[in-house]
């Protein structure tokens, strides 16, 4: 009896401890999320003028705990690109879509007095091309062999459609550069809010259906246009789900 007084409070003990332990602990954030990034980019096309370009993307993550930290797996859904004048609309192809890479990359939480603050760097992204094969610049002719055919659609680099009332459908051929953050808060374990920051982007024209639109257009990120935010959904969630 004796013995059996003893080993129940160790077990209690045990259990009160680990309670304490996940109370005080990091938010659960493992699981999947609907995650909605925005982005804003100042533009100077020709022909067309300066035009701010909002981009809203829908992307699919999964966050599991490894090691110490709790990593995050991002594949790309759902692309819209709405441009600040009508006369203008871009459309990334299914095959630019699909080509997109599936990313994983840490997720870095820090407490403070106001909860729990959220970072994740989505590492750089290059389109269109090799940067190990450029010395890591930006290529911008399209017989630069670091250019290869991204999309697998036949043509050099990565292809996207511009659709304009007066002159029609169009394909341009272009390489691309980006480096984006998350930085924001956790609001609760089903929902982390935030901004999308663009450190890096650059982009070249390449070639063009259409020779008008051959040169490269001036592009820089803008402001007004950066919130993200992650919505959990069930587990087993597809593109389609979204």
């Amino acid at each position: 009896m004796f013995c059996m007084r003893l080993v129940l409070p160790l077990i209690a003990g045990l259990w009160s401890s680990a309670a304490t332990a996940q109370d005080v602990s990091h938010p659960d954030l493992a699981g999947t999320f609907r995650l909605t990034m925005r982005t804003a980019t100042e533009a100077k096309v020709p022909v067309i003028g300066t035009t701010i370009v909002k981009t809203t993307s829908k992307l699919l993550a999964t966050v599991t705990w490894t090691g110490d930290q709790y990593v995050q797996t991002h594949r790309t859904c759902t692309v819209d690109a709405i441009p600040s004048r009508g006369i203008a609309k871009t459309v990334l192809p299914p095959t630019f879509i699909a080509a997109l890479p599936v990313k994983t990359y840490p997720l870095r939480l820090s407490q403070d007095a106001q909860g729990w603050a959220f970072d994740a760097d989505l590492m750089p992204q290059s389109v269109g091309y090799h940067p190990d094969q450029n010395g890591g610049v930006m290529p911008k002719s399209k017989d630069n062999p670091a250019i290869y055919d991204w999309d697998e659609d036949g043509k050099p680099g990565a292809s996207v459609m511009v659709d304009i009332p007066v002159i029609g459908q169009f394909r341009i051929y272009m390489v691309q550069f980006s480096h984006a953050r998350l930085t924001g808060r956790v609001q609760s374990a089903d929902l982390v809010t935030g901004k999308t920051v663009m450190m890096a982007l650059d982009q070249k024209t390449i070639g063009a259906d259409n020779v008008l639109f051959s040169s490269s257009p001036s592009v820089a990120p803008a402001q007004g246009h950066w919130a993200f935010e992650m919505e959990r959904i069930a587990d087993g969630s597809t593109c389609g789900d979204l």
